[in-house]
């Protein structure tokens, strides 16, 4: 078996067995091209050493590469060679025992503005002719523009990915109870719930657009022609509505994730709860808005001003406790 076999096998192989993403696959297939363009496509699967695999991450730094998609080429090459030992393909994993540290700077999430963030979702209210403050209560009058606002509102209301909330079934909301089962990262399955009677009205409300309209498939989300919303049209769709509130800041819906962890944490919530609604594995990636918060804990440590009330105050009581001049 040569290279471009063993990448096309593999590929197949993740598409219909394991539980990645359509981009992280897409992203893998790339990172896989680059691997047997280097090596070449007729190069026999069994002749890949270690050596030639730190050759291929070395040649990436030398291109340029981010860190971060060097790690992914990576992690991408080490689960190539384990499914070609395992398979049978190769003798032993040539990536077992090879040891790369990528430095990665680390790059806080930015949260949008609070105003840009109300801004926008006024504009979806706008254009999809629902109030943002009556709960819905009836199919939506223009669905399509609906669909956006309700995609939009959930991820700010409980920090789904962009690929998590264009996969919400149907059957996965509960608007009663106010709940949402997630399928994430790894297939890990969590719970997260609805903040406010208007969120859950504006579920409720598409569900019944869906009936309305005869939507076949599973998913909550639809576009124009009825099918299921993808995660590219979704970020096409808020870069047109942030135009269409003439919202100059630069927002996606991976922003808007952040910006509702950020919020979580400014409210005050635990950050072990805003692990959980995030779906992260570990409480470590979690922690990075903690730090984004600390200009909120600064402004909040500013405006109280503890100390220098203090120090008014004493000055007031030395000043009518002063002592008085009888000569």
């Amino acid at each position: 078996m040569n290279l471009e076999q063993a990448k096309g096998g593999y590929l197949d192989w993740i598409e219909g067995t394991r539980t990645m993403s359509e981009h992280t696959i897409r992203a893998y297939s790339t990172d896989l091209a680059a691997l047997v363009v280097q090596l070449g496509a007729d190069t026999p699967a069994e002749s890949v050493n270690a050596m030639k695999l730190v050759d291929f991450i070395v040649l990436q730094r030398h291109l340029g590469l981010a860190p971060a998609t060097i790690r992914r080429r990576a992690s991408a090459i080490r689960g190539f060679c384990r499914w070609l030992a395992r398979t049978g393909a190769v003798a032993n994993d040539p990536w077992r025992g090879v040891d790369i540290c990528i430095r990665q700077p680390k790059r806080l999430p930015r949260p949008a503005r609070s105003e840009s963030v109300r801004r926008l979702v006024a504009s979806l209210c706008r254009s999809a002719a629902v109030s943002g403050t009556a709960v819905p209560v009836g199919p939506f009058e223009r669905p399509y523009q609906a669909n956006t606002l309700v995609a939009v509102t959930l991820i700010l209301a409980t920090g789904l990915r962009v690929g998590e909330v264009v996969t919400l079934r149907c059957d996965d909301l509960d608007p009663d109870s106010r709940s949402v089962r997630v399928f994430g990262k790894g297939s890990r399955e969590r719970q997260v719930y609805l903040s406010s009677d208007w969120i859950a009205g504006l579920i409720r409300a598409q569900l019944m657009t869906r009936h309305r309209l005869g939507v076949r498939h599973l998913c909550l989300l639809f576009n124009r022609s009825g099918s299921t919303m993808t995660t590219a049209s979704l970020r096409t769709r808020v870069q047109k509505e942030l135009k269409l509130a003439c919202i100059d800041e630069h927002i996606t819906p991976h922003i808007l994730r952040h910006t509702a962890a950020t919020q979580l944490i400014d409210a005050g919530v635990d950050i072990r709860f805003v692990q959980r609604l995030l779906g992260h594995a570990s409480l470590t990636t979690t922690e990075q808005y903690t730090r984004v918060s600390d200009n909120s804990l600064r402004r909040v440590v500013t405006q109280a001003d503890t100390l220098g009330q203090l120090l008014v105050l004493n000055q007031n009581c030395g000043d009518s406790h002063a002592p008085t001049d009888v000569t």
